[in-house]
Order: structure tokens, then C-alpha cells, then sequence
């Protein structure tokens, strides 16, 4: 009898484990707080405390940017001159020579101390006349977990274009998606919530992003925009960019710092649906 017991409190102590630990994995599913970043955040200007989680460089910049503790998103093929023919169109097998010369040792060991958790791998394919196909795009991806293993390879392209291109592949290389809002498109909130819900059909992340540079945002606007960001359901938001405007305006700085913080409350983050 004794036996019995013992036997049933184990059991149901197992249960309770199973449970808080189910629990426990939901909560950390749902309701995390989003990375903050900035485009073009040089490590010097990383000095001032509390702007960004993390900075988008170019692979060169990339182990400063982790010496003065930014995480690290690389572009790690560069930009088209480094993968364009004579034509002007996109040619994969360059694509690759660009990123596998830009594979150093720096690089390996920024993955080996977590600091690298991104790589860029291609800007607005969809605004690019004879870029790649979308099966093209994949395989960029594929190629990039081939030189860097588990970190997570990203597009900047609207969900919505990219979905045309599942009648060719299903994208399962691609770990993001990066879609940039800019104060042309008017109230934020129906971007938002458009891009989100075109992304319905993506295993990945959504990354939001906003251009402070186009449309001459004030202060006031960009804070706006930034907490419509951070209190979506993205998993990620970032800044375009960093550059003389904000380096040299302080108020502009504080708002930045400002919405960093709403972004690490711990806000909800979409379910994306199995690989």
C-alpha cells in the first residue's frame, strides 16, 4: 500500500512539473521582449549607453561593434556591386564568393561567443529588376547556414511579395523577414497590422523596421511609430539608420532610448506556423 502512494505522489508531482514547465515554455513563447536595433550603428557611437541591442554593419565592422557589447547582424555578401553581373543582374554563385570571403575568423568567433545572431542577406530583392528568383533567394540562405551554421539568415522584402514565390520553394532556409515602414505610408497602424497578417504563411520572424530618414519624421512621430513597433506582434524592430541626424540630435537619441524600453517590456510576439 505504502508503495502505492509514494508511487501516485511521484506521479503526481511529475504531472505538476510537466505542467509549470509547459507553462513556463508559453510564456516564454509569448511574451518576451523584442531586440532593438539600429541600422548602420557604428561602435563608436555604441558608447552611449542604452539606444540599441543591436547594430546591422558591414562584416568589417562587426567584431568592434561586439568589443563595446552590441549584438551583431551582418550583411554578410555586402551590397549589389559585390554579386551583380556586367548587366547588372543578380549572380548567385558571386553572391557566395562575396560571403564565403567575408566568413573570417573574426566572424567564426563572434558565432562562437553568440554575439553574431544575424545575418542580412539580401536588401529589397523585390526593387531590384533582374535580382534573384525567388528559389534563388532560398538558396542564399542555405548557402549561408552552410558557412555559419545555426545563425539565422534574413530578407528585407514585404511578406507578401515573397509569397508569390511559393509555388518554387517554401522558403525554409529564410529564418526572417525584415519590412520597412516608412512616414510616406501614412497612420502606421494599418501597415503594421497589414504586414503582419501577410506574413501569415511564413515559418520565420517578422522584423519591422522604419525609415526616420524619408518624410522628415519629427521626435514626436518617430517615438509614435516606434511604440506602434514594439507593442506589435513582430519579433523584432529596428531603425534605418543611424547616421548625422541622430548622432547629432540628442532629443532624438532619448526617444530612441524610449523606445527601447517599451521594446524589452516583454510584449507578445506572433506564432508563426511549423516549418
Amino acid at each position: 500500500m505504502r508503495s502505492f502512494v509514494n508511487s501516485s505522489v511521484m506521479v503526481f508531482a511529475l504531472t505538476l512539473l510537466l505542467v509549470a514547465a509547459s507553462a513556463a515554455a508559453d510564456t516564454d513563447h509569448e511574451d518576451h521582449g523584442k531586440p532593438f536595433g539600429l541600422f548602420r550603428y557604428l561602435p563608436v557611437d555604441a558608447r552611449r549607453d542604452g539606444i540599441a541591442d543591436f547594430t546591422r554593419v558591414a562584416p568589417h565592422q562587426a567584431k568592434m561593434a561586439a568589443e563595446v557589447g552590441l549584438r551583431v547582424v551582418v550583411g554578410i555578401a555586402g551590397g549589389r556591386s559585390k554579386y551583380s553581373d556586367s548587366a547588372g543582374c543578380f549572380d548567385l554563385e558571386m553572391w557566395k564568393e562575396s560571403a564565403w570571403a567575408n566568413t573570417t575568423n573574426e566572424i567564426q568567433d563572434l558565432i562562437k561567443h553568440g554575439s553574431l545572431i544575424g545575418v542580412y542577406a539580401l536588401d529589397e530583392p523585390h526593387d531590384w529588376n533582374c535580382g534573384p528568383t525567388f528559389k534563388e533567394i532560398n538558396d542564399i540562405c542555405s548557402y549561408a547556414h552552410q558557412l555559419l551554421g545555426a545563425v539565422k539568415c534574413g530578407i528585407n522584402a514585404p511578406p507578401s511579395w515573397l509569397q508569390q514565390g511559393l509555388n518554387v520553394t517554401d522558403f525554409s532556409d529564410v529564418d526572417f523577414i525584415v519590412s520597412q515602414y516608412n512616414f510616406r505610408r501614412g497612420p502606421p497602424e494599418p501597415w503594421i497590422e497589414g504586414t503582419l497578417a501577410s506574413a501569415h504563411w511564413f515559418h520565420g520572424e517578422v522584423w519591422l523596421s522604419v525609415n526616420i530618414e524619408t518624410g522628415a519624421p519629427s521626435a514626436d512621430d518617430v517615438k509614435k511609430v516606434g511604440e506602434e513597433l514594439c507593442t506589435s506582434q513582430a519579433d523584432a524592430v529596428m531603425i534605418w539608420k543611424w547616421g548625422d541626424r541622430l548622432e547629432n540630435d540628442p532629443e532624438m537619441q532619448e526617444v530612441l532610448r524610449s523606445v527601447r524600453s517599451i521594446c524589452a517590456a516583454g510584449l507578445k510576439a506572433r506564432r508563426p506556423p511549423d516549418k
